[in-house]
């Protein structure tokens, strides 16, 4: 979790046109709920701001090693999808829905959860995975958006005109 934190900073502090705001790690990140009368918590491994030419947007990074069976993505997904519902998401940020990360250790892991979340319906998610994060850097083309998109990798920037909610 520590590589991708200092990948991310690295990567805008050498850009001219990206920035990151209030990175919190997992112990800043827990976040609390109400959904139909009963209390949730999710657990992102961080949470950050991404500003890309004045526009800002929230995301919350988890670095996935056990996500990848299709119970497990369901039930992953599930917590995601009920934060979302509930409302808090938007009230939460500023009116903004956050984008949530996953990243995996390896492109199988990332391929099996991938191929096990598109037969449900997701919270606004995009993947990626440790190698592909090295070869071409965390804001480049790394992140594959959720199906029925295109299986084509984009830049962090470009996801927000992808449709992530169905």
């Amino acid at each position: 979790m520590t590589t991708l934190a200092a990948a991310l900073t690295a990567d805008c502090a050498r850009s001219k046109v990206y920035g990151v705001l209030e990175l919190l790690p997992t112990s800043r990140s827990r976040i609390g709920y109400r959904y139909q009368g009963q209390d949730y918590v999710i657990h992102p491994d961080a949470t950050f701001w991404i500003s890309y030419r004045g526009d800002r947007r929230p995301y919350f990074l988890e670095f996935e090693r056990r996500a990848v069976t299709p119970r497990r993505v369901r039930a992953r997904l599930e917590n995601y999808r009920r934060y979302f519902r509930s409302g808090y998401a938007r009230r939460d940020h500023g009116g903004d829905l956050p984008l949530v990360l996953f990243v995996f250790e390896t492109p199988n892991d990332e391929d099996a959860f991938m191929d096990a979340a598109s037969y449900i319906d997701h919270a606004p998610f995009a993947s990626s995975n440790l190698e592909t994060i090295v070869q071409r850097g965390i804001l480049a083309d790394t992140w594959l958006p959720p199906a029925p998109e295109p299986w084509e990798r984009l830049p962090l920037r470009r996801l927000v005109k992808v449709q992530l909610f169905r």
